[in-house]
């Protein structure tokens, strides 16, 4: 399978280079969340990918949200609950939050 484009790559050949491009970042504080929540909003893009982890019957303890150049790591569990800043920027309405059983997971985090 190619994509378009100026110079046909195969999708593997595409999918390694935006693995390569993406950066990774990981939350543990307040401190540091709110910095990772200011990094996507400046990214400007409407769309932000969106899941959820927890254990079986417990609490949410890891959100996670990206841009297409960044993936960020919520770590709830190490903040004792959810940063004023995340919870903004979840709910605010401008913005697109999609991903596999997102309203089961926007539902668990109620």
């Amino acid at each position: 399978m190619l994509c378009a484009g100026h110079h046909e790559r195969t999708v593997n050949e595409s999918f390694q280079l935006m693995l390569d491009s993406a950066q990774v970042a990981l939350a543990n504080s307040v401190a540091a969340c709110d910095e990772l929540v200011a990094a996507l909003r400046a990214a400007g893009e409407r769309v932000l990918g969106f899941d959820c982890e927890w254990r079986q019957g417990g609490r949410v303890s890891v959100v996670q949200l990206s841009t297409s150049a960044l993936a960020c790591v919520f770590h709830l569990s190490e903040m004792r609950g959810m940063p004023p800043s995340l919870r903004a920027l979840l709910e605010d309405s401008r913005l697109i939050k999609v991903g596999c059983a997102a309203l089961e997971d926007a539902a668990k985090l109620m």
